[in-house]
């Protein structure tokens, strides 16, 4: 048994005259900014497709209710108005 053969592992690229120069910073910089980017477009593609299946549903609000709460605004807070009206959750 010689010596290449004792090794457990291969040979590494430098004993093989290859390189081991990596990527360029701005490179790296790039190609993590463009796989973000289409990340996020992926994403912005799957919530307008969601939003699509399943529309927001409108805003019904009960004509006695609003009355209550305006009624109610006023006699508290004189000279108030209501401006929105929110269900909490």
């Amino acid at each position: 048994m010689d010596a290449s053969e004792s090794r457990p592992y291969p040979d590494s690229p430098k004993d093989q005259g290859i390189p081991l120069e990596g990527l360029s910073l701005s490179a790296a910089c790039y190609a993590a900014f463009t796989a973000v980017m289409v990340v996020l477009a992926f994403l912005a593609v799957v919530i307008h497709l969601v939003s699509l299946v399943f529309p927001a549903r409108p805003a019904d609000a009960d004509a006695a209710v609003v009355a209550a709460i305006t009624t109610a605004v006023a006699a508290r807070h004189p000279g108030a108005q209501v401006a929105r009206i929110e269900e909490a959750p």
